[in-house]
C-alpha cells in the first residue's frame, strides 16, 4: 500500500516537473519572441544586414540577406536592392531578370506610384535591362513622376533624348541628372565641354545615407564613359 502511495507521489511529482518545464519553455519562447519584436522585427532586422553589407560593396553577402527578407515577404523596395546586389556582383542575367519580373507584376496588378517609381529606378541603371521601355514612359507620364533625373533616364531609354535635353541641368541639380542629360548628348554626337570628375567624397556628402543613389550614380558614371 504504501509502495502504491510512493508510485503515485512519484507520478504526480513527473507530472508537477512536465508543467513547470512547458510553462519555462513557453515563457522562454515568449521572451525570444519579445526580444526579437516578432517576424516583422526579423524581417527589418535582416533587410538592415543586407543595408550594411551593401554600403560596403559586398554584394554577395547583401543579396543574400535580401533573399531571405524576401522570402519572409519583404517588397519591392527590397528587390530594388537585390536587383542592385545582382548587378554589382556583374550577374547581369539576374539583374535583367529581376527587372523584368518585376515590371510584369506592375502590369498585371495595381501598384502604389512610389512602387512604380522604385522599380522605374531599378531598370533605368542600364540600357539593356528591359527589351520594351515603353511601360516605364507611360509611367511617368500617367503618375506625373516629379523626380526630373528619372524622366530624363526614362526618356533616354526610349530613345528620345531630345525631350531628355529639354530638362538640362543647372548648378542646383543632382549629379544623376548632369549625367543623364550628358549620355543624351553624346548618344546625339553632340560634343560638349562638360568634364565629370565622379568624386566619391562628393557623392557621399550628397547621398551618404542611401546606398542605392551612389550605386545608381556609380553606373551611369561608367556608362558616360563609355560614350567618350
Amino acid at each position: 500500500m504504501a509502495s502504491c502511495q510512493y508510485m503515485g507521489h512519484l507520478r504526480l511529482l513527473f507530472v508537477y516537473v512536465l508543467i513547470c518545464w512547458s510553462k519555462y519553455d513557453f515563457a522562454n519562447h515568449v521572451r525570444k519572441s519579445f526580444r526579437l519584436g516578432g517576424p516583422l522585427q526579423s524581417l527589418q532586422a535582416i533587410a538592415h544586414r543586407g543595408d550594411q553589407f551593401a554600403k560596403l560593396d559586398k554584394f554577395e553577402q547583401a543579396a543574400l540577406e535580401y533573399e531571405n527578407a524576401i522570402r519572409l515577404g519583404a517588397g519591392i523596395h527590397t528587390r530594388q536592392k537585390l536587383a542592385y546586389c545582382y548587378l554589382g556582383m556583374n550577374c547581369l542575367d539576374e539583374y535583367r531578370r529581376e527587372c523584368r519580373a518585376m515590371v510584369a507584376e506592375a502590369e498585371s496588378e495595381t501598384m502604389h506610384p512610389r512602387e512604380l517609381v522604385a522599380i522605374a529606378e531599378t531598370c533605368v541603371v542600364r540600357p539593356d535591362s528591359l527589351i520594351d521601355w515603353a511601360p516605364l514612359l507611360a509611367w511617368v507620364r500617367r503618375d506625373q513622376v516629379q523626380s526630373p533625373w528619372l524622366i530624363a533616364a526614362v526618356l533616354n531609354r526610349n530613345g528620345r533624348f531630345d525631350e531628355s535635353l529639354e530638362l538640362r541641368a543647372s548648378k542646383d541639380d543632382t549629379l544623376e541628372q548632369k549625367i543623364l542629360i550628358e549620355i543624351a548628348e553624346r548618344s546625339l554626337g553632340n560634343s560638349t565641354a562638360t568634364q565629370f570628375d565622379l568624386d566619391d567624397a562628393q557623392v557621399q556628402q550628397q547621398f551618404g545615407w542611401d546606398w542605392r543613389v551612389k550605386f545608381r550614380i556609380t553606373q551611369l558614371y561608367f556608362e558616360l564613359q563609355s560614350l567618350q
